[in-house]
Order: structure tokens, then sequence, then C-alpha cells
């Protein structure tokens, strides 16, 4: 008798991601942002709120150190100095354990719509951006979120003006970046930044 596929959990999720991801996930914003445009691909509200480098779920983050402490990912810490003389940033990277692994493969197994949904939205995102970067991943989140939020629809023009009201700089060679990037995930309608889509 073939098994019923249970609920996938937001730790679950955060496992699928750095599978589709490679295995690795080089920063904290970057695993935020991932889980934020997966979330949207599974119909699946993950907790996000807007926050000073975009769409923030303290789920998320707990889900993460659940994994960790479950020993189902590695946490490496790395200290880098400031450029401007401040505090030394931290940069977390977490990469799948063997455990992790395991578990990955069981969810694959009983839950494929799940793992199709995450390995297509992580794939999309690599094939614009292949090493993930954190700040565009981040402009491409706070953009998506703006649109999102407007029942009416937003231009493309009115995005920097909107994204300062919630504490954010986007400038618009950035909104226009984001905005492609949007596209090629099939998150906007047509026309481009009239509405935006909710998979």
């Amino acid at each position: 008798m073939e098994r019923a596929a249970r609920p996938v959990t937001t730790r679950d999720t955060v496992l699928l991601i750095t599978h589709a991801a490679g295995d690795r996930i080089a920063g904290r914003t970057v695993m935020q942002k991932l889980a934020y445009f997966c979330g949207l691909g599974l119909n699946t509200a993950l907790g996000h709120r807007a926050h000073f480098y975009g769409p923030y779920s303290s789920q998320v983050e707990d889900a993460v150190s659940n994994a960790v402490i479950a020993g189902e990912l590695h946490e490496t810490v790395e200290r880098m100095p400031h450029w401007h003389g401040g505090p030394d940033v931290l940069k977390y990277t977490y990469d799948l354990t063997e455990a992790g692994t395991a578990r990955v493969e069981g969810l694959i197994e009983h839950n494929s719509q799940a793992w199709d949904r995450v390995r297509d939205a992580v794939e999309g995102i690599r094939a614009v951006l292949p090493n993930l970067d954190q700040k565009t991943l981040s402009s491409a989140a706070k953009t998506f979120l703006i649109i999102s939020e407007s029942e009416e629809g937003v231009e493309e023009a009115e995005i920097p003006e909107l994204a300062k009201r919630l504490g954010w700089e986007l400038d618009p060679d950035q909104v226009s970046k984001t905005v492609a990037l949007l596209e090629r995930l099939d998150l906007l309608d047509d026309p481009v930044v009239e509405s935006a889509q909710r998979s």
C-alpha cells in the first residue's frame, strides 16, 4: 500500500531548498529569500514580513536552527572584517549532512510534488543568478513584496518610492533587473508590474 504524503514542514522546505541549491546555502539572507520564493511556489505562507534586508521569517530562521540541532544541516560561521571599520560581519554557510540527505530522499519519494516546486523555483533563480547573489535576491524579494501587497497594481517607476516607505533603498536599475528576474520566475502578470500572481 502506497504511503500517503505528510504535510511538508518549514524545516522540510529548508532542507529541500538546500538540496536544490547544490546541498549548500551561503548566507542566512540567501536562505531567507529562497524560502520566500519557494513558499510562493508551494502556495505556503512561511511567515515572511517586511524587514531591513527584505522579506524575513522567524519561522524559517527557527527551522534552520532546528535542522542544525538535528544534525541535518552543518553550520559554518566565518568572521569577515567590516570594510568601513564597523563590527565584523558573520557569514553563515549551511551544508546538507548525511542525516539531512536521508531526510531529503524520503521527502522526494513521498512528497514529490513539493520537491518539484521547490526545485523548479530554485533552478529558475539559479538560471538568472548562478551564484545566488544576495543583493539581487534581496532586491527581487523586496520588489515582489511591494507589488504583491498592492491591490491596484504598481508601475515600475513607482517602486523605488514605495520601497522608501518600508525603509528600503531600491534604485531604478535594481528594480529593472529584479523585475526581469521575477518575470523569469513567472511571478508577474502581463503587463509586467500591474499586479503579482500568487502561485
